[in-house]
């Protein structure tokens, strides 16, 4: 039988274990306001960070659109929220980042059902464990997180200038801090390394945000970028194939599980940048916790690199 000091132990071990989950998991976002008339489009909202940042949006009266691929993913989210919010504004339509022609699409079939875009939130993401090309020519990791967002933002702005006072919110992730652009090598053909094309494709999200910003601001769209937090969300489906690194994880699982965010947690810090008040929100900056935090790389807010990235990217996407 244990004794009175044991149990003091076990209570305190428990106690400081709950305080550190509480910890990890970050702030809640404590904004509430009603959004009844605007529209906003959540990228790959049918699981993770997304779904929960697409139905905060519906429980607050939105219009919302969860841009997502797969169409047998999407439906079950899609009916879930309906099944959470019986008043829920909301609908899928298909958006496949892979494809420049999906992108088009989906606008097209966007604009031909709204007048309006009051919030955008790139939020899709996706690694690979192997190097893989689009239909497009370009490499998936990189178009995906950010060339297909870019085109996508680039499609919209019209509608966000139509809306203003209105909003981008790039969901990046901390791993931008220690990552350059390879502007000799973009689309990773040498030495592949799942952390370089994420990386690579999550710093142009922080840059890109940044050159928006400065470009749009004074005609009322304001862009930010963020790191959501170590996130328990499936963007890293795809690189951890290999035997060895899914006996690690199997290993080591219950710890990872212990420090990252869940998945609602990990949405925090979008939603706070989607419903923080416009003449608050601070255009081109990088947030974490609900706050602006120095986590971005300073690469990000140099001129020179921004207006390069942004006209090597019209380049790449052939835009005018």
């Amino acid at each position: 039988m244990l004794s009175l000091q044991s149990w003091c132990l076990m209570g305190a071990l428990f106690g400081a274990a709950v305080l550190l989950k509480l910890y990890f998991n970050g702030p809640s976002c404590k904004i509430s306001k009603n959004l009844t008339g605007k529209v906003v489009i959540v990228t790959g909202s049918n699981c993770g960070i997304g779904f929960y940042t697409a139905l905060r949006m519906a429980e607050l009266g939105a219009s919302v659109i969860m841009a997502t691929r797969d169409p047998s993913r999407a439906e079950p989210a899609l009916a879930e929220i309906r099944r959470k919010v019986k008043s829920a504004q909301i609908e899928f339509i298909k958006l496949d980042l892979a494809s420049l022609k999906s992108v088009r699409e989906f606008v097209d079939t966007f604009k031909s059902k709204y007048n309006r875009l009051d919030i955008l939130i790139n939020n899709a993401g996706l690694s690979m464990a192997e190097r893989t090309v689009t239909s497009d020519g370009f490499e998936m990791v990189f178009q995906v997180n950010y060339l297909g967002h870019f085109l996508l933002t680039h499609l919209l702005t019209d509608y966000l200038l139509k809306s203003a006072p209105s909003r981008i919110v790039n969901v990046s992730a901390i791993i931008q801090k220690h990552q350059r652009i390879n502007w000799d090598d973009m689309m990773s053909t040498k030495n592949y390394n799942w952390t370089v094309p994420y990386g690579q494709s999550k710093l142009a999200q922080v840059i890109y945000a940044n050159e928006f910003n400065k470009r749009y601001e004074q005609r009322g769209v304001k862009a930010v970028s963020l790191h959501p937090g170590v996130a328990n969300s499936e963007f890293q489906r795809n690189i951890f194939k290999k035997f060895w690194i899914k006996a690690i994880i199997f290993l080591t699982y219950p710890i990872l599980l212990f420090f990252a965010k869940t998945t609602g947690k990990g949405a925090q810090t979008t939603i706070y940048c989607a419903l923080e008040d416009h003449e608050k929100l601070s255009g081109g900056n990088y947030y974490a916790d609900c706050k602006i935090r120095k986590l971005a790389n300073p690469v990000a807010f140099d001129d020179e690199t921004g207006k390069k990235l942004w006209d090597r990217t019209v380049e790449l996407l052939n835009l005018k």
